[in-house]
């Protein structure tokens, strides 16, 4: 399963369009990855209908497409030099 698995499931989800559906392989990957069908497939039909499955997918892949967006931002974020110590007052004048 690949970010593009996912983005594609939920980019045909949300258009709700079986001729994107019918253009990308990667939907029946993923769907043969998972195991079950994602959406209902009928012939001469301009719009498609997720299945009960599909429907349990569509928050799980949201969620599993914004892990993948954070963890890219990963290397562009910068380590924190500073460091800081606290102590009480009382600390203070027995260690100065």
């Amino acid at each position: 399963m690949t970010y593009q698995d996912i983005h594609t499931f939920l980019t045909i989800a949300s258009s709700s369009s079986l001729s994107k559906a019918a253009e990308s392989h990667r939907l029946s990957a993923l769907e043969e990855e998972l195991g079950t069908e994602l959406i209902i497939r009928r012939k001469g039909s301009r719009t498609l209908e997720l299945t009960d499955a599909g429907q349990r997918f569509v928050p799980i892949a949201r969620k599993w497409e914004q892990l993948w967006i954070e963890t890219g931002k990963i290397k562009f974020e910068r380590p924190s030099t500073q460091l800081r110590i606290v102590n009480v007052d009382s600390l203070n004048f027995y260690f100065m």
